[in-house]
């Protein structure tokens, strides 16, 4: 795990590097979605959804809750396909449509805005605003050229290039080949010359990394050492109280000033001996030691 932090701090963290992973920088299309947006939706999947009940599985177990996981998804991409189901996003896709089919739009705007259906763009505020590129100018252009056009699921594609959506064209691709992100960075050098700059760049990942697994030994001796320091001062600390158990004063200070870390130790054995997943943002009773367990 150090080493892979290690890897994307030097190659990816960096400044320089932004454009060649944020997702928003890319001139030659656009994401249908947030860049971590779908990532954080699977883990949470994962993490409520079939973990919940599993508090720190062993490595076996785990493996066959993704399993699970992985054929549960297999299932609903499969009743996406049969027209059985349907993801989330149609849901409000239609709706709007539906809405935006009822407005009343004046001939005069598809000048205003420079409607063009072919391409699927518009230049009213509510197209710029909306998740799916939809307003009431394309859709009633649309119908106004297709009279009594439906939307259906299986023949609607997002497209991250234009047409941003595409009816009833079969065989259609998401992106055109000119547009991705690969055809784009070859256009710059030829492919021997990103494989030097990334030989280059992967000896000096190697220079870094060594350099950075050193350092994170000498924190781990410190850490060592200190927590040594730690558990003698505490030992000392129990042999006082025991001496002087007698001294109302010196006990009820003491106690005091140790309820915090025994709370927090508690709190922790509760979270390793619960039957459920924690969750992320309600440690057990509120504590803060828990939060960060392994």
């Amino acid at each position: 795990m150090p080493h892979l932090w290690g890897y994307l701090w030097c190659n990816w963290y960096h400044k320089k590097h932004w454009d060649r992973f944020a997702r928003a920088s890319y001139l030659h299309a656009l994401p249908l979605a947030q860049t971590t947006m779908i990532v954080e939706a699977h883990w949470r999947v994962l993490k409520y959804d079939y973990k919940y009940t599993y508090n720190q599985p062993r490595l076996d177990q785990l493996t066959q809750i993704i399993g699970q996981l992985v054929n549960d998804q297999i299932n609903l991409w499969q009743r996406y396909c049969n027209n059985r189901e349907f993801p989330a996003w149609w849901h409000t896709f239609k709706r709007d449509w539906l809405l935006a089919k009822e407005k009343h739009v004046d001939d005069e705007c598809e000048y205003q805005y420079h409607t063009d259906v072919n391409l699927w763009v518009c230049s009213c505020l509510a197209y710029l605003k909306h998740p799916y590129m939809l307003c009431k100018h394309l859709v009633a252009k649309k119908n106004r050229l297709t009279p009594g056009f439906a939307p259906h699921y299986l023949n609607v594609m997002r497209r991250h290039d234009h047409p941003f959506i595409s009816f009833n064209q079969e065989n259609t691709s998401r992106i055109e080949p000119e547009n991705t992100a690969w055809h784009n960075s070859q256009e710059g050098g030829s492919r021997s010359e990103y494989a030097h700059r990334s030989e280059i760049e992967s000896s000096e990942v190697s220079g870094r990394l060594e350099s950075t697994s050193i350092d994170r030994s000498l924190i781990i001796e410190e850490r060592r050492e200190m927590l040594e320091n730690v558990r003698r001062l505490l030992n000392r600390g129990v042999d006082l109280a025991e001496e002087n158990i007698q001294n109302d004063r010196f006990y009820e200070t003491f106690k005091n000033l140790v309820k915090p870390i025994t709370e927090e130790i508690t709190a922790c054995n509760e979270a390793l001996n619960a039957r459920i997943q924690q969750r992320t943002w309600q440690p057990p009773r509120n504590r803060k030691l828990p939060f960060f367990l392994n």
